[in-house]
């Protein structure tokens, strides 16, 4: 069968991107292993729009078109399949990703194009789906044996049986970064999941950690090493360095292979599980730097969203990183559960303080399937206003939520304050520059 796998962009802004959808990439791998002709589609990294999109998919008439969409992406995702059904009616049309994940049923019955939702890690469920489709001819009545899934039958919706997590991440085949053109960095996942409860992230992956072998986590290197003359690599792991002995074999194999003399690479981490030998062995591995989740400035913010950290932490991680030669990204979000310009001028001046060499100050977003959503949509925490206008829901100059006094135009405001001090105070007026220049 031939298969396309997209992701589309923002109808407003382009939303560039470094690196390729590595769920794309993924399901793209499964699709190759059972032999369908696949296509893939990643409008953010390509800096393409929509329509350019669409003109791709006419001249690939697909059998099964798989998206992949955030929140706000997800009406102009309807818009995608919505042409392509119209040329081909048959079109099985697939949405994965983080929206249909936390709304499930309601999607499909927002959105009258998509035929299947696919919720959580998708590899499986996309294989079995594709092998049903491929034997039967894609009737919708054989589809409830499948887990993780929700899919029309006759004028309703039905969902099946949660899919438990892929506990062996060594079976997944390699990703198809050749299906990207002008590929030049790698994303990489060693592990998925995250244990942690902050109540702003919608965990896609689950609440259970799990990890590829270190010797799988090294053939891959090899491999895009090799294939794709590979010289970095974004570690797209939600906490990296959690298992210390996992992360020391792992950094003991780079260094045997030598592989720490031909690459880079960047992890995210949190603060709570910082070690500054660590950062010094990842640093001797070819690690050039390592993000952290700071969040908030003010510990009873921090505590309200489940940070599980104390604000000494996070001074103390930026120090050593930096100590061990390490890059510093930080992220922060202003508009929290009670958030005030009080605990705002505390986020900037412990941002300040930190001195990351990036920064990133985000606007809250209640994204479904979170309790920051449950909370806003009872107004509680201060939040008012809430609306479930999509588009609307990005973390940079977008308008998701208010609170208490702090209102869409305020809070951008204050955004925008935040970088003035950030760069201003620290005396990098040339960054700030080119901030405000992107």
């Amino acid at each position: 069968m031939k298969i396309a796998l997209i992701q589309p962009n923002l109808q407003s802004v382009n939303d560039k991107t470094d690196h390729p959808h590595a769920g794309l990439a993924y399901l793209a791998a499964c699709a190759l292993k059972k032999e369908h002709e696949t296509f893939a589609i990643d409008a953010k990294f390509e800096g393409i729009s929509n329509t350019a999109v669409i003109d791709r998919l006419r001249n690939i008439n697909p059998r099964v078109l798989g998206i992949t969409a955030r929140t706000p992406d997800i009406r102009e995702a309807e818009k995608i399949a919505a042409a392509v059904k119209t040329r081909r009616p048959d079109t099985i049309v697939m949405i994965g990703g983080a929206h249909v994940t936390g709304l499930r049923e309601r999607v499909l019955k927002e959105c009258p194009h998509f035929d299947i939702g696919v919720c959580g890690e998708g590899e499986m469920t996309f294989m079995e789906l594709l092998e049903l489709i491929r034997r039967t001819g894609g009737r919708e009545t054989e589809y409830s044996g499948i887990d993780g899934i929700i899919f029309r039958k006759g004028t309703g919706i039905i969902t099946t049986r949660a899919r438990a997590p892929i506990t062996d991440l060594d079976s997944l085949p390699f990703p198809a970064w050749d299906l990207f053109p002008n590929l030049k960095d790698i994303s990489l996942f060693t592990s998925r999941g995250c244990p942690y409860q902050c109540i702003f992230c919608q965990r896609v992956m689950g609440n259970r950690v799990r990890s590829m072998s270190p010797r799988r986590v090294i053939r891959e290197i090899k491999w895009a090493i090799k294939k794709f003359k590979a010289t970095y690599f974004q570690i797209e792991d939600e906490v990296f360095g959690l298992n210390k002995q996992w992360l020391n074999e792992t950094l003991q194999l780079i260094n045997a292979e030598r592989l720490h003399t031909v690459i880079k690479w960047f992890a995210n981490s949190r603060v709570n599980v910082a070690d500054y030998p660590m950062y010094v062995r990842m640093r001797e591995a070819g690690c050039i730097g390592v993000g952290f989740g700071i969040e908030s400035g003010n510990q009873k913010i921090l505590d309200a969203i489940r940070k599980g950290f104390r604000i000494p932490h996070a001074i103390q991680a930026l120090r050593w990183a930096r100590d061990a030669g390490l890059r510093t990204n930080a992220f922060f979000i202003l508009g929290h559960p009670g958030e005030t310009k009080r605990t705002i001028r505390d986020t900037i001046n412990l941002a300040v303080k930190l001195k990351p060499a990036v920064v990133c100050f985000g606007i809250m977003i209640p994204y479904p399937g979170t309790k920051i959503y449950d909370m806003a949509r009872k107004g509680e925490g201060g939040y008012r206003g809430f609306h479930e206008d999509w588009e609307k829901y990005t973390k940079y100059f977008g308008r998701g939520l208010q609170v208490n006094d702090l209102d869409y135009q305020r809070l951008e405001r204050w955004q925008k304050r935040a970088y003035l001090e950030f760069f201003i105070r620290n005396l990098r007026v040339k960054d700030l520059y080119k901030q405000f220049e992107k």
